[in-house]
């Protein structure tokens, strides 16, 4: 994990400010500290922070399965992130099991990716697609109900039903 500040370069390009990513070329997750301080420090939302984090490793566990080179060879570009928010919810149900949330903590989980997606309608194939606000939601809440990962699997024929 690198925590940097401002702008940071990775095997994958740049890490882009106030922003998080998974690079596959050297394994590293890359988190701005500045987006981080916004999500904890200014707004109070510790745990949406963690989800976020949680999102990123999500992309590193479908690196070490195997499925994030297949999906990007299928161009399947929005169903990768998709899924990473449904493990992000499987983290959150793992905590809120562990008894480690504070009350409040999955309502802020909830609120970041209600807020967050694409703001216009992009094609699932389309570099950069994210899915919309309400997708995200979906997709990271089915992952906190979830029993497993397997839950998160779905999301490929729920996107592509004629190409999976």
């Amino acid at each position: 994990i690198v925590l940097y500040h401002g702008a940071a370069g990775s095997a994958c390009g740049p890490a882009r400010p106030d922003n998080a990513m998974y690079c596959a070329a050297d394994g590293g997750i890359y988190v701005s500290a500045d987006l981080f301080r916004e999500l904890v420090v200014v707004r109070h939302e510790d745990f949406a922070a963690g989800v976020v984090l949680a999102h990123e490793w999500g992309h590193a566990i479908q690196d070490q399965t195997g499925v994030l080179r297949w999906a990007l060879r299928h161009r399947y570009l929005e169903g990768v992130e998709l899924q990473a928010d449904c493990y992000a919810g499987l983290f959150s149900r793992s905590a809120q099991t562990a008894g480690i949330l504070d009350p409040g903590d999955l309502r802020e989980a909830e609120t970041e990716m209600a807020s967050i997606g694409d703001r216009v309608k992009l094609s699932r194939t389309t570099p950069g697609a994210h899915g919309t606000a309400k997708q995200r939601l979906a997709w990271f809440m089915r992952g906190y109900r979830a029993a497993g990962m397997g839950g998160c699997a779905a999301v490929y024929a729920a996107l592509y039903p004629k190409k999976h």
